[in-house]
């Protein structure tokens, strides 16, 4: 840890210093000097060969050496002096191969008589360095043209002086038996950053005693605390203190020099009355959330980790795994791209015609996933999310149903719409805001927990505006047959003339169905949603409608207006929107193509296989999702046996769903550990920062409750085994544990936690009595500066 401290001090001084083009020299002085750590190779990559094979990445990127000149170009900034200080490579002219599988495995230098040497191998550290930032490469940055630096570092001697250790971290482990290693020098132990900075813990003795002697109580108040003490603070020492935090302070003060760093709260209801630097801010704010959970350890809902550029990077400062709904991760130039483009507004036609162009191609290329019917005209738009797109694909239903009814004069006031109980609730908004009764079905077991074909023939009639149906369970991940129940709305139709239009909620499923599946199947669907923030790669603001035909987009809800311009429609319910994910959709529909998406889910339901049946391995869980299940064979038959994995599997041979896994204790573990709660795995692994949420099914089945992991693509074979074995290590030590133990994991608020909740919900102003006495009342939260938002 401590030297993983230090090399990243490296680069950030190299930035302040502006000594960037030697920052391999300075990570070198801090690993030991030259005999620890070495410069193997300059130049610039000229090949990348890369592909995935069960969760790893595989390939190989080939360096060549470039003329001096060229190097000098590429490097911004203008050095001098020992600044320009420059070790000599290790291996010069030619080129430079280094294979890899996740981690570089070795470096050979082929000069340009054809010799080959290796110059360095695991287990020692061969780190590929951006030459214009000083950041190493991971393996899904190495990319054409960029200008790097190879630096060698050795390894601790756990990994190379024994036969055992190399045959774990040596070529071998990696399958080049034929390689011999050589260490590339001899390892140096960092010097602890906590020995360095131990002295400064002195200072806390003191507070320690006297915090000894208060007298313990059953909760506290941290914020009435500070608020003692800032009003016990010497008026006068404040005024000269804060003298110094004016517009006219010193440009070296530090971002946190600022009034707010001590002698000010933080303003948190009401705006300011003076600004603060941007910097402070800057770091203000940063700091505070950084107490957000890990977005990349959230596997609770769909998300991708990043490598991102400078003005992104703190989006995904972690990016080891990935797991929530929401999109994180997008291509280097896809990031240039959102940052190039973040200010277009997608409602201004007139200003941006090729934003509206990259748009019209979208909306083309999601509708030709959804097998169109020859003849029809599909149409859509992009919108803020599915939410937006799922009232919008309701709206259209209903004036449909509405219109109908006028032309055969009968009554319009009784609308109702069919959802499964395991409905998301954007579902259920629809209803709600938009005075549609919700006849929501219940979901069971024997339906696989979504909704039931043969309940929805039973609560048709003529007043149903239209059937949402999910792909893609929020629950568990099943997708609902919409075929199936387009076929059982076909006979309604022919048995009684009622034609009920289905609208398919893709939110999840949208990008995955179409590279897997046959497609949302049967000619009842008029429209679909689906979130291009989700698995359609792109960052957090982006869903789609589209309509499989313009005639299902009743005229009363496209709007025409000119006051931007030029003529232009628009039926969202948001009018300003930003245009930049758009062009991140677009990039990645050209960036992967049809089979690069295929790739990618593919190797997310593998993974999801591959985990549901090591889960059930264990003889502790059972999985509810049904995706590492063979075709027909599902979770409520009790069949209790596991698949066998073979070479040349799809998910063609499993029942079709997200790669999402469901689980439960089973019977037997439940028998046998009735003390153990299910939602303390949960709690447990929390503490392991994964966010692995237990939850109960939808009514009628809320006495089971689950745990749910969604895979991504980056979710790797061996960051399975190591979630596996986190999820074995806390439920061996609930096993072990004491009941009585177990009532500390308890998820109850604590009072404190409700005090706050009532004070942001009822906030109140001190008005003064005339007798002098003070006097809570209650006060309106816009003026107390407490506005509360919903979503």
């Amino acid at each position: 840890m401590s030297l993983a401290w230090r090399i990243g001090r490296c680069i950030a001084r190299a930035n302040a210093t502006n000594t960037i083009s030697t920052v391999a020299e300075q990570m070198i002085d801090e690993v030991g000097g030259p005999e620890s750590g070495k410069i193997l190779f300059r130049g610039k990559i000229v090949a990348v060969e890369r592909r995935l094979f069960k969760g790893h990445s595989y390939g190989e990127i080939t360096i060549q050496q470039v003329l001096k000149k060229e190097v000098e170009s590429s490097v911004a900034d203008e050095l001098s002096g020992d600044a320009r200080r420059s070790l000599t490579p290790v291996a010069t002219g030619g080129v430079l191969k280094i294979p890899f599988k996740n981690e570089n495995i070795y470096a050979k230098h082929i000069s340009d008589e054809g010799v080959e040497k290796y110059v360095a191998t695991v287990p020692d550290l061969i780190c590929v360095l951006d030459t214009q930032s000083g950041k190493a490469l991971g393996v899904p940055e190495f990319r054409y043209g960029v200008m790097v630096t190879v630096l060698g570092i050795a390894c601790s001697p756990r990994w190379s002086d024994t036969e055992r250790a190399l045959e774990i971290g040596g070529p071998g482990a990696f399958g080049y038996k034929d390689i011999k290693y050589v260490p590339l020098g001899k390892y140096v132990e960092p010097k602890s950053v906590v020995t360095e900075y131990a002295e400064r813990l002195d200072i806390y003795s003191t507070e320690k005693e006297e915090q000894a002697k208060i007298t313990p109580r059953t909760y506290v108040d941290p914020d009435d605390i500070i608020k003692h003490f800032r009003e016990d603070f010497d008026k006068e020492q404040e005024r000269e203190a804060s003298a110094i935090f004016t517009s006219n302070a010193v440009s070296s003060v530090t971002p946190y020099s600022t009034r707010y760093s001590s002698k000010e709260e933080i303003p948190k209801f009401k705006i300011p009355k003076l600004g603060a630097r941007a910097d402070a801010v800057h770091h203000m704010l940063s700091n505070e959330l950084d107490l957000d959970g890990i977005p990349n350890l959230n596997m609770a809902r769909y998300m991708r980790p990043s490598a991102t550029v400078d003005s992104l990077k703190k989006v995904t400062a972690n990016n080891c795994l990935a797991y929530s709904f929401v999109g994180t991760y997008m291509d280097r130039e896809a990031n240039q791209l959102v940052v190039e483009n973040i200010s277009k507004n997608l409602a201004d036609a007139d200003e941006y015609p090729a934003l509206m162009a990259i748009h019209a191609r979208c909306i083309s290329i999601i509708s030709n996933l959804w097998n169109p019917q020859p003849g029809e005209e599909a149409t859509g738009s992009a919108t803020t999310g599915s939410s937006e797109a799922i009232m919008l694909g309701g709206l259209a239903m209903k004036k449909k149903w509405q219109q109908k009814r006028k032309d055969e004069g009968k009554d319009i006031s009784n609308p109702n719409i069919i959802m499964g109980s395991n409905a998301q609730v954007a579902l259920l908004k629809f209803a709600r805001y938009f005075d549609v009764e919700a006849r929501v079905l219940d979901v069971s077991e024997k339906s696989q927990f979504r909704l039931n074909p043969e309940l929805v023939k039973k609560n048709v009639d003529e007043n149903t505006i239209g059937i949402f149906v999910i792909l893609g369970s929020t629950y568990t991940g099943h997708y609902e047959p919409v075929e199936e129940i387009s076929n059982i709305l076909d006979g309604i139709q022919s048995e009684t003339g009622i034609d009920v239009p289905i609208h398919v909620d893709a939110a999840s499923g949208g990008f995955v169905a179409p590279f897997t599946d046959a497609g949302a199947g049967g000619p009842k669907w008029y429209s679909i949603n689906a979130s291009g923030h989700k698995y359609g790669l792109v960052y957090a603001g982006l869903g789609w409608i589209i309509w499989r035909d313009r005639s299902y987009l009743p005229k009363e809800l496209i709007f025409e207006l000119d006051y931007l311009g030029s003529r232009e429609e628009t039926y969202t319910l948001n009018f300003s929107r930003p245009g930049a994910q758009v062009i991140g959709q677009y990039y990645n529909f050209i960036r992967l193509g049809f089979n690069g998406y295929r790739e990618i889910m593919e190797n997310c339901l593998a993974n999801a296989r591959l985990l549901s049946k090591t889960l059930e391995r264990t003889g502790w869980f059972v999985c509810l999702s049904d995706i590492h299940r063979k075709k027909g064979e599902f979770y409520h038959q009790h069949l209790n046996k596991i698949t066998p994995y073979k070479e040349d599997e799809t998910s063609a041979d499993y029942n079709a769903g997200l790669p999402v896994v469901t689980f439960r204790f089973s019977d037997a573990f439940k028998e046998n550990y009735p003390h153990v709660k299910q939602e303390s795995i949960s709690l447990l692994l929390r503490s392991k920062q994964y966010i692995i949420p237990n939850y109960p099914l939808p009514p009628k089945e809320q006495d089971t409750e689950i745990l749910r992991v969604v895979v991504r693509e980056s979710m790797a074979a061996d960051l399975i085994d190591k979630l596996v074995a986190d999820i074995a290590a806390v439920t061996e030590r609930l096993m072990k544990s004491d009941p009585v133990d177990l009532s500390a994991l308890q998820t109850g608020p604590t009072n404190l936690e409700r005090r706050r909740v009532r004070n942001r919900e009822q906030p109140h102003k001190v008005s003064k009595r005339p007798s002098g006495k003070k006097e809570k009342t209650a006060g309106h939260p816009m003026r107390s500066g407490i506005h509360r938002s919903v979503c």
